[in-house]
């Protein structure tokens, strides 16, 4: 498989299906709550730095 241009066409690619948004599932009783909390990124750098040091 070399770089060179293959002579298919890709004229037809610029029709678009329309974007549909994914549906937002509904939360079931049993699922646990979704909660995303930030990740505390200043102790992960100064875990990093740590983890530097000792090396």
């Amino acid at each position: 498989m070399t770089g060179t241009p293959t002579d298919r066409s890709y004229g037809d690619m610029d029709e678009h299906l329309p974007v549909e948004p994914r549906p937002v599932p509904d939360p079931s009783p049993d699922d646990p709550p979704q909660d995303f909390e930030e990740p505390d990124y200043d102790e992960m750098d100064r875990e990093v730095a740590r983890d530097a040091q000792t090396q």
